[in-house]
């Protein structure tokens, strides 16, 4: 029986402090020919179609050098659910070198990936998780997917979204990163902290693009430089004027997600002009958000009887205590 694999990889949570977050297990490699392949493991937090789930993501690997060392492309059709995780082996030729960059691209049903770990054909793990997309100025929501600190106790990551056409005009469809220095870790478990966490946004970590998506997921042919453009770098303060979330066709309008999750804020959610994704209510915090109004509420109690949410009946009430049906078809309640 093959041993079970452990990934340590860097996290930012809430607070961007820096810390290793264990998954496990994270990948078997009973059935992978050693020294020849890599294995992608993508995490998904969410996605924006019906309960069939999003796109498979295509996955392309280069080593340090730019050259590119193997390709599967986008399972145009076949479906990863929210909370779910698919396992993608990549072909290597040559075999046995270090795939040190690898790039996540999504396909025509965008999906919000909680975290992406990469088993090398020489035995090394790295990996990325959701929380650096919010972080860079991207797409991003809350997930369900528990991820393992070292300490044992868990944690959820947001999630980032990758694929489908978008809903602000640079929507992420690919993104690339250079996973070594999202992984930096010692024998000890030691590991140097940079003093500006968005420094993980730079170029030479993380490239973003919004390249139209190919149904036959096929990689153009480019330098390395070429592949990795620059688009500017952006953090969570998002300067007067750029781009925001555009919910006129949001595919959500008939979810709402109910989170028990202290981290999960309604207020950070909704005050975020890219924060994407299904009406939202935090019940630790006690506060409804309206994605579409980008507007929040607080939640129907005791001392709240009117102007707030009920979730008993998804409905809003009015001063008058008349209630407004807000016509969910999908709840989803996240314990």
């Amino acid at each position: 029986m093959a041993a079970l694999v452990v990934l340590d990889i860097v996290a930012l949570v809430a607070d961007l402090v820096i810390g290793i977050i264990q998954i496990l297990p994270l990948l078997d490699t009973h059935n992978v020919p050693e020294g020849s392949t890599s294995i992608v493991r993508v995490g998904i937090g969410l996605y924006n179609t019906s309960s069939l789930g999003g796109d498979v993501p295509g996955i392309t690997v280069w080593n340090e050098d730019g050259k590119k060392l193997g390709n599967v492309p986008t399972h145009k059709g076949t479906k990863v659910e929210a909370g779910a995780y698919v396992d993608i082996v990549v072909p290597q030729n040559p075999a046995k070198l270090q795939p040190t960059y690898v790039k996540i691209e999504g396909g025509n049903d965008s999906v919000c990936v909680a975290y992406i770990g990469h088993a090398w054909p020489d035995g090394t793990r790295r990996g990325w998780l959701g929380d650096i997309g919010k972080v860079c100025g991207r797409e991003w929501f809350y997930s369900n997917t528990y991820v393992t600190q070292p300490n044992g106790t868990q944690y959820k990551p947001f999630c980032t979204w990758i694929g489908g056409i978008g809903a602000t005009p640079g929507w992420t469809t690919e993104m690339t990163i250079h996973t070594p220095e999202f992984s930096s870790i010692g024998q000890s478990n030691d590991f140097s902290v940079p003093p500006d966490p968005s420094s993980l946004c730079r170029s030479s970590a993380s490239t973003w693009g919004n390249k139209p998506i190919a149904s036959s997921g096929s990689i153009r042919t480019a330098s390395l430089f070429g592949i990795f453009t620059l688009f500017s770098m952006l953090t969570n303060a998002i300067p007067t004027g750029q781009k925001s979330i555009s919910t006129s066709a949001s595919p959500f309008q008939s979810t709402i997600v109910g989170s028990h999750y202290a981290r999960h804020n309604s207020t950070a959610l909704c005050s975020s002009p890219l924060s994407y994704g299904p009406d939202f209510v935090s019940f630790h915090e006690g506060v409804f958000c309206d994605m579409t109004k980008k507007h929040t509420i607080p939640l129907c109690k005791f001392a709240q009887q009117y102007d707030c949410y009920d979730w008993n009946t998804h409905s809003l009430v009015d001063r008058k205590l008349k209630k407004r049906k807000m016509g969910y078809s999908e709840v989803i309640e996240w314990k």
